[in-house]
């Protein structure tokens, strides 16, 4: 078996905390929202340095106010302003947070898979010797059937 990158372990109780840690975060931040697929690909993607323009264009709005017209609410631009400006050290703890997470996660997930392969392979190798194994060996083949895409038609139509 490969040399795992990961060894560790996670009581309960310190996943049930992590998991209250992520409520309260969220407690915090009432105002987030979950867009659709569609509203996402409508969106513009911007980087970090659009955070200089938005401020510069909230000071030149804030001392320039008659030239906005008078459907531009200034107060809601500035409210977007701060919040994206608050928000912007967090998204990137989170981001990098993130990544390590699931970077972690998905070599895990690939060495108990490894494990998981190995195991059934000495199942099957062995295990008609055992006796008593068809049917978990059956089981465990279901993960490796081919997927033909047909479909059987209903009887009787």
């Amino acid at each position: 078996m490969a040399v795992n990158k990961v060894s560790a372990t996670l009581d309960q109780t310190t996943v049930d905390g992590i998991l209250a840690d992520i409520d309260t975060l969220e407690g915090k931040l009432p105002f987030l929202i979950t867009l659709t697929e569609k509203e996402k690909a409508g969106l513009v993607h911007l980087g970090q340095d659009v955070l200089a323009f938005l401020t510069d264009t909230l000071q030149v709005a804030r001392l320039n106010q008659g030239m906005m017209p008078p459907d531009f609410d200034l107060n809601e631009f500035s409210k977007d302003v701060n919040i994206v400006t608050q928000i912007s050290p967090i998204v990137q703890r989170y981001s990098a947070l993130y990544e390590k997470l699931m970077d972690t996660y998905k070599e895990v997930l690939n060495e108990a898979y490894a494990g998981g392969l190995a195991v059934y392979a000495m199942a099957k190798f062995r295990g008609k010797n055992l006796g008593g194994m068809d049917a978990t060996l059956d089981n465990l083949g279901k993960r490796f059937a081919k997927k033909t895409g047909k479909t059987t038609p209903p009887a009787n139509q």
